[in-house]
């Protein structure tokens, strides 16, 4: 991103303001901090201080334990270092479905940030990415380091009030975006070989999940 605005000589000034996240072994920059600071002609500040409350974080925190059970958590890993690929898909969708109580807490929008902390659990086995590929910019993209790993990718979808049958629709339509839009093709480019997809839809508490594989 640096280098994009012609600024990667400020590298090192931006890893010192705003490199404070750490997700597991993964280190994460604060989005909202990085695009002002290149907003404000790359002059530092601590522009944190204007995003509100963190009561929002907190509530969330406290809620992890039931949210994810440790139990999911190891066995996620255990099925990443044991490349057993079925195994990581259904716990990835269980995954989703245990983690949507924060949504109706929190929206999409933290939601999509709570989704990539999540991802953390991969460890230094997968990179999270949200940015363009194919036609479009997917939400959630997980690229394996190993290519002997699947893909994974990750479309959220959301609207009040949906019935059953509706939101069932809209994860489907979630599904079909993925394929439409050819969000694989970074990783298809990159020889990735197994690709698991998910369209995920919300209404309230309520969540549905479609499944997709591309070998």
């Amino acid at each position: 991103m640096a280098a994009y605005y012609g600024a990667a000589d400020k590298y090192n000034e931006i890893c010192e303001w705003y490199d404070g996240y750490r997700f597991g072994r993964n280190e994460i920059f604060n989005p909202w901090s990085v695009i002002n600071y290149f907003n404000n002609a790359c002059e530092p500040r601590a522009f944190w201080q204007s995003t509100g409350s963190n009561d929002i974080i907190g509530e969330i925190l406290q809620k992890l334990d039931t949210i994810i059970p440790p139990s999911t958590a190891i066995s996620i890993q255990e099925a990443v270092y044991s490349g057993d690929g079925v195994k990581m898909q259904k716990l990835i969708q269980t995954l989703l479905t245990q983690s949507v109580s924060c949504y109706d807490t929190a929206g999409e929008n933290f939601y999509h940030g709570f989704m990539l902390g999540l991802c953390a659990l991969f460890g230094g086995s997968y990179t999270t990415s949200n940015r363009e590929s194919g036609n479009g910019r997917y939400d959630i993209q997980l690229m394996p380091e190993n290519n002997g790993l699947p893909g994974i990718l990750i479309e959220l979808k959301a609207e009040k009030n949906c019935t059953g049958d509706s939101l069932k629709k809209l994860s489907e339509k979630a599904l079909k975006q993925i394929t439409d839009k050819k969000y694989d093709a970074e990783m298809s480019a990159k020889g990735i070989k197994t690709i698991y997809k998910y369209g995920v839809a919300f209404s309230g508490k309520k969540v549905e999940i479609a499944t997709g594989l591309l070998e």
